[in-house]
């Protein structure tokens, strides 16, 4: 197998990509808890009920849950459909571009329900924009991790 050099440009912008993937997940990862449900001494008003499940389990929990479930679906059937594309412009790249600004602009829609209060619409605002953000974060990231052995077919120029 040929060796590729990749340019610092190209390892620069390929390791942007994953910043910006992970400044997502991240936001959403650990402010959910604390934006929808806030300790008590912070002074923010809790934005959705806290029902508890079975004994252990509160709604937040079990949206959150079945955000990543639908995430493991999904992450095969767009690793399947971006390995089989036949896009003049490659397979990953656009399905990366087709998912960035969406998967920002839901990381961001999560954290602005439509009631300032404990509400039983934020449940169904919580668990539409979740999984919107869990489907396009997953539309980008699968082909952006299915590029790199493209980029750099041998290990020794994997970045």
């Amino acid at each position: 197998m040929s060796s590729i050099k990749l340019t610092n440009r190209q390892i620069l912008t390929y390791t942007a990509g994953m910043a910006g993937w992970s400044v997502l997940i991240n936001v959403v990862s650990i402010m959910l808890i604390y934006i929808y449900l806030p300790p008590d001494n912070v002074g923010l008003n809790t934005l959705i009920p806290a029902y508890v499940y079975l004994g252990i389990f509160s709604v937040l929990a079990l949206i959150a849950a079945g955000g990543r479930l639908f995430d493991a679906v999904t992450d095969p059937l767009i690793a399947w459909m971006s390995d089989r594309s036949g896009n003049k412009r490659g397979r990953r790249v656009p399905f990366m571009r087709v998912g960035w600004a969406p998967a920002a602009i839901m990381c961001v829609a999560v954290f602005i329900p439509p009631s300032p209060s404990g509400s039983s619409i934020n449940i169904i605002w919580l668990l539409v924009t979740l999984t919107l953000f869990y489907l396009f974060i997953t539309i980008y990231f699968i082909p952006y991790n299915a590029l790199m052995p493209e980029l750099a077919p041998s290990g020794r120029d994997k970045i």
